[in-house]
């Protein structure tokens, strides 16, 4: 059964809104919660790698690791942190499994309600 014409054109609206929406937040540097998932993902690769004889594999790990952190590390920068404090946060950010840090508000929220600060 072929979809009808009205339901065709509503994907297509519904697919560019969620474009525009992502497109709008990156353009301000913004991916919700984006810093929380990638140092928790760098923190998992770093645990794998140290698991593993030294190796071609271990090493990927180690510089995707690296390569993982380096966003939070530049919005932190950006944001007039210091390296320490940088690593401070990093730290920090991993012992808190349900919360992230709103760098744009100054605080700590739940992981998941930073989403409301990109809206407009």
């Amino acid at each position: 059964m072929c979809p009808k014409s009205g339901e065709i054109t509503e994907k297509k609206d519904r697919a560019e809104d969620a474009f525009l929406s992502v497109k709008a937040a990156r353009g301000f540097g913004a991916i919700p919660a984006g810093g929380h998932t990638l140092v928790k993902l760098a923190a998992d690769f770093t645990v794998q790698a140290s698991n593993l004889p030294i190796n071609n594999k271990r090493i990927a790990l180690e510089v995707l690791s690296e390569a993982l952190l380096e966003p939070v590390r530049m919005l932190y920068k950006n944001y007039g942190y210091t390296k320490e404090e940088i690593e401070i946060q990093l730290v920090e950010l991993l012992k808190r499994e349900n919360e992230t840090y709103d760098i744009l508000e100054q605080q700590w929220v739940g992981k998941y309600d930073i989403l409301d600060t990109v809206l407009p």
